[in-house]
C-alpha cells in the first residue's frame, strides 16, 4: 500500500541526498515534469508509463538530445525513490526508453595546431585569461571545477591543484609545467580568494569564463568554441600523444573507461572512416 505524502515532501526526501549543481538539476528537471503535468490535467502521484512517454515526445520536440535525457534521467530517478519508499503503488518509469545517447561526443573541439594558436590568443588576452584558458585545455577540468578553485587549492611546490569533483569528491592532480608557470604569474603574490576573478574581484562566472573562449576560438577563426570544447580536446590530444588510458581518466576525473571513449574525437572519426573505405572500392 502506497504512504500517504504530500509531494512537496517527497520531493525534499528525494533531493536530500544530493547538492550543489546535482540538487540544482535535479529540482529543475522535476520541477519541469511537475509543470507538464499540471497543464495536461495528469496527477504525478498516479502518472502512467504513457504520461511519461508523452511528455518524453515533448522534450524531444523542444530540447537537445542530451538534455532531454539528462532530463527524463532525473525524474526517472525520482520514481525510483518513490517508489521505494513506498509513496507510489508503481513506478511508471520502470521500462521507459530514453532517448538515444551516442556512442562519441558531437561536440566542438581543437586540432593539435589551434589548440596551440588558441593558447597564443589567450596569452594576447591577459594573464588571467591565460591561466584559465591553460588549464582548460592541457589539464581538462570541467568549467565549475576550474572556476571554483580558490587561490588555496593550487601547490606550487607540488604542482597540483586540489578540484571539488563532481560526485561531491576532492581530488589532487599534477598540472603540466605550462599551467604552473601561467597560475604562477596570474596569481603573483595572492594567498586567498577565488583563483579566477570577475567583476569586483568575486569568483568569475561560467558566463564570463565561456565568452573568454568563446573570443580566443574567434581570434584563430574557429567558431562555437566552449569550456567543454576544451574538455574534449584535452582528452583527444592526450590519447593521440600515448597517454596511459588510467592517466587521463584521473585528470579528467572519471571512474569509467566509457567516458574516455566518449570524449576521444580521434576515436570518433576514426569510426567514421568505413564510409570513405567502401566509396574507395566504388571509384567514388
Amino acid at each position: 500500500m502506497a504512504t500517504m505524502m504530500s509531494m512537496d515532501e517527497a520531493i525534499a526526501g528525494w533531493l536530500v541526498a544530493y547538492r550543489g549543481p546535482t540538487l540544482a538539476r535535479y529540482r529543475t528537471a522535476v520541477r519541469a515534469w511537475l509543470r507538464w503535468c499540471d497543464l495536461n490535467g495528469v496527477d504525478p502521484m498516479t502518472a502512467r508509463r504513457s504520461h511519461l512517454e508523452t511528455w518524453c515526445a515533448y522534450l524531444a520536440r523542444t530540447r537537445s538530445e542530451t538534455n532531454a535525457r539528462n532530463t527524463l534521467s532525473c525524474v526517472r530517478s525520482f520514481y525510483h525513490y518513490l517508489a521505494g519508499e513506498r509513496i507510489v503503488a508503481q513506478d511508471p518509469s520502470e521500462h521507459l526508453r530514453l532517448p538515444r545517447q551516442y556512442r562519441h561526443s558531437t561536440g566542438t573541439y581543437l586540432t593539435a595546431q589551434q589548440a596551440a594558436r588558441f593558447l597564443d590568443a589567450a596569452r594576447d588576452m591577459g594573464r588571467q585569461e591565460y591561466a584559465l584558458c591553460a588549464l582548460l585545455l592541457l589539464a581538462g577540468p570541467r568549467i565549475g571545477e576550474a572556476l571554483g578553485l580558490d587561490v588555496e587549492d593550487w601547490n606550487p611546490q607540488t604542482g597540483t591543484v586540489r578540484y571539488a569533483r563532481k560526485g561531491h569528491y576532492m581530488q589532487e592532480v599534477h598540472v603540466a609545467a605550462a599551467v604552473r608557470d601561467a597560475l604562477t604569474a596570474h596569481l603573483g603574490r595572492r594567498r586567498h580568494g577565488p583563483m579566477f576573478r570577475g567583476a569586483k574581484n568575486r569568483r568569475m562566472s561560467q558566463n564570463r569564463a565561456r565568452n573568454i573562449v568563446r573570443t580566443c576560438g574567434a581570434r584563430i577563426g574557429v567558431l562555437d568554441i566552449t569550456p567543454h570544447s576544451l574538455r574534449r580536446t584535452f582528452c583527444t590530444l592526450a590519447v593521440d600523444a600515448g597517454v596511459p588510458e588510467r592517466d587521463i581518466m584521473a585528470a579528467a576525473g572519471w571512474t569509467s573507461q566509457n567516458m574516455l571513449i566518449y570524449y576521444d574525437m580521434q576515436s570518433r572519426s576514426i569510426t567514421q572512416q568505413a564510409g570513405d573505405a567502401v566509396a574507395g572500392l566504388l571509384d567514388l
